[in-house]
């Protein structure tokens, strides 16, 4: 198990977007029991939008499945547009379609973080606590791709070409 946290979790402003009320109700009572008093349930991807355009939050919760809009075309909506009061929402995707796929594309389309349904209270802890105290810079790269540096592991045993020194792509300071 993770060490405790310091972080002030009565302060934050959480979105749990899921077309599943069941699952929601289940997540903010877990939420809850952490300390987070300020939870925005959504079932559709359409309202949810509109009150990130409008609301500051500081964590996103959201499931792939969505009906019209997919999780992964929502994330690259509130990612690319630079109107979004969001733009830089920490993401955590919840989902029971956890194949390396779709995991991949989760943070290709720049989630923060993938956390695989069914849920355990302290995974959802451990990607909370994750994203908040130990959170990856923002990027911007040539191809358009918006959102947290998709690479984890720096390898001290790597003797290929380092792209991490030759990719063009900046560092976004977010406020």
């Amino acid at each position: 198990m993770e060490p405790k946290s310091t972080i002030d979790f009565s302060k934050l402003k959480v979105m749990m977007l899921d077309d599943s009320r069941h699952f929601t109700g289940i997540m903010v009572e877990v939420l809850r029991a952490f300390g987070v008093r300020d939870v925005a349930r959504h079932d559709n991807a359409k309202d949810a939008l509109t009150n990130l355009m409008h609301y500051p939050f500081d964590v996103l919760f959201l499931d792939l499945e969505l009906g019209k809009i997919n999780g992964f075309d929502l994330i690259k909506a509130i990612r690319s547009r630079s109107d979004c009061q969001n733009r830089g929402v920490k993401i955590i995707v919840v989902s029971a379609h956890a194949e390396k796929q779709n995991v991949r594309r989760a943070i290709d389309s720049g989630a923060d973080e993938f956390l695989a349904k069914p849920v355990a209270p302290i995974n959802v802890y451990n990607r909370l606590v994750k994203v908040l105290a130990d959170p990856r810079p923002y990027i911007r790269t040539e191809d358009g791709y918006f959102g947290p540096e998709r690479r984890r592991v720096v390898d001290p045993n790597f003797h290929g070409e380092d792209r991490r020194k030759t990719d063009v792509r900046d560092v976004v300071e977010l406020d």
